[in-house]
C-alpha cells in the first residue's frame, strides 16, 4: 500500500509530499519460478551467469555492502544508501525501492545528495549469447520528464555495452546499439511501436503499481553481426502473478557489418541515468525485483519464447 507524508530536511528548507511504500507481506513465499536455484538452474550448470534476488538483504547497509550501486558518474558509492532502501514485498518478498529526485532535496537517511538517480551493475565472463530477465514496479506517475534541452529519457537497462532498452520521448522504448557505422533493421514479428508507455494510449506500466517482467536475448552471431530481443509484459494483477500474462510488447533489432566495445555480453546495468535533471522539488520511485543472466549456449530457449521473433 501507498502512504503519503511530508519530507522536510532538518534546516526546514525543503519540504514537499513524499509518498513511501509501506509493505505488506504475503504468503507463499519467494516464487520458485523466478528463483535462482531452481531445477531448470540446478539441473544445467554453468546457465547462470549472474543474478540477484535480494532475498539475503536484511537493511539498508547490505545493499551497498554489495557494491552493486553507484551513480553515473562513479562517486560517492557508499552514499546510495540514501536512494535504494530494502523494503518487503508481497510478490517477491524483499525487493530494492530505488529514488530519483532534483538536486536538493532531502532523501531517506537525512542528508543532502546531487546525486539525481542510481544505477546497479555488475561485470561477469563475455558469452556470446545473453538472457537477461529482470522485474521493475512503478510508482504510479512516474515519468522521464525534467527540465532542460534534450529529450525526456531514461536509460532503464544496458546489457554489455549496449543500449538495450531506454525510454525516450517521454514514452517511448527504443533499443540501439553502439554499431559503429553498421545498419539496423526490426526484425520479423517486432511490434512496429516498440513499446508506447503513454497512459492515453491505455499503457498502465507508470501508473497500476504492478510488477512488469523484460526478457531480453543479446546475440552475437559474427564479430559485425549482432541481434537484440526484447519482451515485456505486465507480470501481476493485485500483486498476484498471473502464469498466463501475455506478453504486452515484442521486439527485436539486427544489426549488420558494423561492430561494439566488447563484443561479448559481459555486464547488465539497471537504472542507468536520466536525461534531463528534474524539476525542484520532484521526487519519485520505483521497485528493482529478481533479475538473472543466462548463458544462451547453455539454455538456448530458457523461457520458451525465442520462436515469437524470429
Amino acid at each position: 500500500m501507498i502512504v503519503t507524508a511530508t519530507l522536510t530536511d532538518p534546516a526546514g528548507n525543503v519540504s514537499l509530499p513524499f509518498s513511501k511504500y509501506i509493505p505488506v507481506v504475503g504468503p507463499g513465499g519467494f516464487p520458485q519460478e523466478y528463483s535462482l536455484s531452481r531445477p531448470l538452474l540446478v539441473n544445467n550448470p554453468g546457465a547462470l551467469v549472474a543474478g540477484e534476488d535480494w532475498q539475503a538483504l536484511q537493511t539498508d547497509q547490505d545493499i551497498y555492502a554489495l557494491n552493486f550501486f553507484g551513480y553515473p558518474d562513479g562517486t560517492n558509492v557508499a552514499d546510495t544508501r540514501q536512494v535504494v532502501l530494502v523494503q518487503t514485498d508481497p510478490t517477491f518478498g524483499t525487493v530494492l525501492q530505488a529514488f530519483q529526485t532534483d538536486a536538493a532535496t532531502i532523501l531517506p537517511g537525512g542528508t543532502v545528495t546531487a546525486k539525481a538517480s542510481v544505477r546497479g551493475g555488475q561485470s561477469f565472463s563475455g558469452v556470446d549469447k545473453a538472457w537477461y530477465r529482470f522485474m521493475a514496479k512503478f510508482q504510479s506517475g512516474f515519468t522521464t520528464t525534467g527540465q532542460g534541452g534534450g529529450a525526456n529519457a531514461w536509460k532503464m537497462m544496458f546489457g554489455g555495452a549496449q543500449r538495450h532498452l531506454e525510454i525516450s520521448n517521454t514514452w517511448e522504448y527504443i533499443e540501439q546499439f553502439d554499431k559503429h557505422g553498421g545498419s539496423e533493421a526490426l526484425l520479423p514479428n517486432s511490434d512496429p511501436d516498440q513499446g508506447n508507455l503513454n497512459p492515453a494510449n491505455g499503457n498502465t506500466e507508470w501508473t497500476d503499481e504492478e510488477w512488469w517482467e523484460w526478457i531480453i536475448y543479446e546475440e552475437r552471431v559474427s564479430a559485425t553481426h549482432f541481434r537484440v530481443r526484447v519482451w515485456r509484459r505486465e507480470l501481476t494483477v493485485n500483486g498476484v502473478i498471473d502464469p498466463n500474462a501475455p506478453w504486452d510488447n515484442r521486439w527485436g533489432i539486427e544489426t549488420t557489418n558494423g561492430t561494439v566495445p566488447t563484443g561479448e555480453s559481459d555486464r547488465i546495468q539497471l537504472g542507468i541515468n536520466r536525461n534531463k535533471p528534474m524539476f525542484a522539488g520532484q521526487l519519485q520511485y520505483w521497485f528493482w525485483g529478481p533479475w538473472e543472466v543466462i548463458d544462451g549456449s547453455v539454455l538456448p530457449d530458457p523461457y520458451g519464447i525465442e520462436s515469437q521473433i524470429i
